[in-house]
């Protein structure tokens, strides 16, 4: 019996959609008001008491509370999380910028909007990549050091990449930077050595997109260098700096 009635009423939901979408598109057709077509054929609180139902047992509310959350909401960082990428991208390179010339850095914007890379630093090109820690659901709080570094290619006009990832406690950022020439290095080394793996595709489609999600093992590689102190300028031995494109290009080649 309860699969009966449950049935019937899944049923009207699926005739009240259908008369609705109809009524919609023949508005749109002979421009009349939705609404009023609605309201005449259906009734004035014909679309309420559906979404009331729909939304009776609760579970449809309690995934967009799940995911509109702010575990931020307490800290400088509050709305972040609801900002799309490319805002969060100019967020990211803003508070980049702040933080080199804090440390006495010459930071300018790139020469076009469509470079491959996201600000001069001292004259020098440096891609910015920036995360606050992932969202816990369970907790409503955050994952501490569970960040995503991804959109990273060796084909792209960088010299050195910038990651600073955020936790709650500000003693508890961190900050890794590694050189284009050691990132290509990195990719043509064994698969199982690697912190990087390819985003999408494979590479059956010579996809050039790579992403890590393990930044306490990328601090630790031997081929990149942590916090700001030791950002040597002029650069130090195998950089790369000021050497060809080609060059470093050809070296990402060998995958």
């Amino acid at each position: 019996m309860y699969a009966f009635s449950r049935h019937k009423t899944i049923m009207a939901h699926l005739a009240h959609t259908y008369i609705l979408i109809t009524i919609r598109r023949l508005a749109a057709k002979y421009n009349f008001s939705a609404e009023e077509g609605i309201e005449m054929i259906m009734g004035k609180n014909v679309v309420k008491p559906m979404f009331d139902d729909l939304f009776a047992d609760g579970e449809l509310r309690e995934y967009v509370d799940a995911n509109t959350s702010d575990p931020w909401e307490n800290t400088p960082f509050r709305g972040y999380a609801f900002m799309n990428p490319k805002q969060k991208g100019e967020f990211g390179e803003r508070f980049a910028t702040k933080l080199l010339q804090q440390a006495g850095h010459k930071v300018e914007r790139a020469h076009r909007s469509n470079a491959g890379y996201d600000r001069l630093v001292n004259g020098k090109k440096v891609e910015i990549k920036f995360s606050l820690a992932n969202r816990d659901k369970k907790t409503g709080g955050v994952k501490k050091d569970v960040f995503i570094l991804n959109h990273v290619s060796m084909a792209k006009d960088w010299e050195r990449l910038l990651f600073i990832g955020i936790n709650p406690d500000a003693a508890d950022i961190r900050v890794v930077w590694f050189t284009r020439r050691a990132f290509c290095g990195h990719i043509a080394s064994p698969t199982g050595g690697r912190v990087f793996n390819l985003q999408q595709g494979g590479k059956k489609v010579k996809n050039d997109d790579w992403m890590c999600t393990k930044i306490p093992d990328l601090m630790k590689c031997g081929w990149t260098h942590t916090g700001l102190e030791n950002w040597v300028m002029p650069p130090v031995d195998g950089d790369g700096w000021g050497e060809s494109n080609d060059d470093l290009t050809n070296m990402g080649a060998r995958q």
